[in-house]
């Protein structure tokens, strides 16, 4: 496709009865993948717990996950690339780099030149992990012309819905409605369910439904599956049996009933915390004593001091970068280059060896776009929405009535992406973020996770930004070839002996042969 790019083919173009001959400019515009794949292709870092960019679209750190009016900050892909061949650094043998430390005249200055370089792409290197959480690798997308796209791959690798929505978000919710009710309740809703289903026929135009291990159980279904559950449990809703089993589950003292009952059974008694956050908050305040004058505190010589040690290692193209930052990169990015190239002699700016000259031959290749800019802001701020600061404080924070509007949303959101025309897609955007307001602030996931700050939450903010760029988002949808890839590749997977890679790929081959 490169070659193709940088050869453009003649084709004859037929005009009328006409011929015309005409070279074809081709430019990469999207990439339909699943987000696991999408982000191996962008060389985002796979962490989705503590990492300081949780989508690859845009810089978004973990804490701000659940934000339903962030305004997001896309990445621009040059200004990464500009970053990345500073860490990368000449390539072996060149003869610019050479023939400057040539230039230098005592072996005592090349070695001071050649530490400086070193710390530069020590520096940018830790800056794409901490800051970014970007692997240091010269992306094919680098040398890929993708048109007037300031984001490159950042944009041109959308939000998969089905595993965003369909194997994200819905589950999740399913989950904190169905698990936590005791075996009573799930054997009623399994009646009605199997009750409902063979009493009416189900459209071909509905999601699909599975009663493998019963309505209440949700393993072992497919992405539609799960919606189709979700939309039979709006239909239980509306009988009186249905009703009354969610009326109490969405009862404020329901998870308190739990807990107790729970600790009944073991025979554990229910510790107050408050003790323990007493002690917790003693213990926070003995160790606040703490003074290290070695430790970055964002004075103004701290500050200073940093911005002289990118100027010398010629990586001052980031200093425009940090007050676009949000506070947290800021913060992140400052006490990173603090930490390698400043600390030193009682906590006072290492000299450095030797100021690195300003010249294109430091980096692994020129870069062809602008990088002043590290953000492309592609939407507005957002417009203000109802209860967009509630957040639930039990698993269900809301009525029955209230969880059947919310369940109403989910299904009208997925008919919207799936089937709706573009007239259905009026003001998207801000329903999206009315949607995740409605679900940050009625449901609460379990204490051990990061409740809503996860990356498939976010990424429902993307959607409406995917849609003005690619249409419909049926047409970045990656269900089709999932479906497909079980067929070819995961069933035959399963007669498979699990050994050593290579080896596995050998036997693997001819049982998708066989399947064909």
């Amino acid at each position: 496709f490169i070659h193709l790019q940088q050869n453009p083919p003649i084709l004859r173009l037929r005009l009328g009865d006409q011929f015309l001959m005409v070279r074809a400019h081709l430019f990469w515009i999207n990439t339909v993948a699943d987000g696991l794949a999408n982000e191996q292709l962008i060389g985002r870092i796979q962490n989705r717990t503590t990492s300081p960019r949780l989508s690859r679209s845009c810089h978004c750190p973990q804490h701000l996950a659940d934000d339903c009016m962030h305004h997001c900050k896309f990445l621009r892909q040059a200004s990464i690339e500009k970053l990345v061949v500073a860490a990368l650094g000449p390539i072996s043998k060149n003869h610019d780099w050479e023939n400057y430390l040539n230039s230098l005249g005592t072996n005592q200055a090349r070695r001071a030149a050649d530490a400086s370089l070193y710390t530069r792409k020590r520096l940018a290197q830790s800056i794409l992990k901490e800051v970014f959480g970007q692997h240091v690798v010269d992306l094919v997308w680098f040398h890929i012309d993708q048109g007037p796209n300031p984001r490159g791959c950042f944009g041109s690798t959308p939000v998969d819905p089905m595993h965003a929505f369909e194997e994200g978000i819905v589950p999740n919710i399913l989950s904190v409605i169905l698990d936590p009710l005791p075996d009573t309740a799930k054997a009623n809703l399994d009646a009605l369910a199997i009750n409902i289903v063979s009493s009416n026929r189900w459209d071909k135009d509905y999601p699909r439904m599975n009663f493998t291990g019963g309505f209440s159980s949700l393993t072992q279904l497919t992405a539609d599956e799960k919606m189709g559950k979700l939309c039979l449990l709006w239909i239980i809703m509306q009988t009186p049996l249905g009703e009354a089993i969610v009326a109490k589950r969405c009862s404020p003292n329901f998870d308190a009933h739990k807990t107790t009952a729970a600790a009944r059974f073991t025979g554990k008694q229910v510790e107050d915390n408050d003790d323990f956050d007493e002690t917790e908050e003693d213990q926070n305040e003995s160790s606040g004593g703490d003074t290290n004058s070695l430790r970055f505190v964002g004075s103004q010589a701290q500050l200073a001091a940093v911005d002289e040690v990118l100027h010398e290692h010629r990586l001052q193209f980031v200093i425009p970068w940090i007050p676009h930052m949000v506070p947290f990169h800021q913060n992140i990015l400052r006490e990173t280059v603090y930490n390698i190239a400043c600390i030193g002699r009682g906590g006072k700016k290492k000299k450095a060896k030797s100021t690195l000259p300003d010249e294109g031959f430091l980096d692994r290749h020129q870069v062809k776009h602008d990088t002043t800019n590290l953000y492309s802001l592609d939407e507005s701020p957002p417009e203000q929405i109802p209860h967009q600061g509630k957040v639930a404080e039990y698993s269900l924070d809301c009525t029955a009535k209230e969880l059947q509007n919310l369940i109403e949303m989910l299904l009208a959101f997925h008919a919207t992406y799936k089937y709706g025309e573009s007239e259905d897609k009026a003001n998207f955007g801000k329903n999206v973020r009315l949607m995740m307001s409605m679900i940050k602030g009625m449901i609460k996931r379990a204490d051990d996770t990061k409740n809503w700050s996860i990356s498939k939450f976010h990424d429902l903010l993307h959607m409406s930004v995917d849609t003005k760029n690619f249409g419909s988002l049926a047409n970045i949808d990656a269900g089709k070839g999932e479906h497909g890839l079980k067929l070819w590749a995961k069933l035959p997977s399963k007669t498979v002996r699990n050994r050593e890679a290579n080896l596995y790929y050998m036997d693997m081959a001819p049982r998708i042969y066989e399947k064909k």
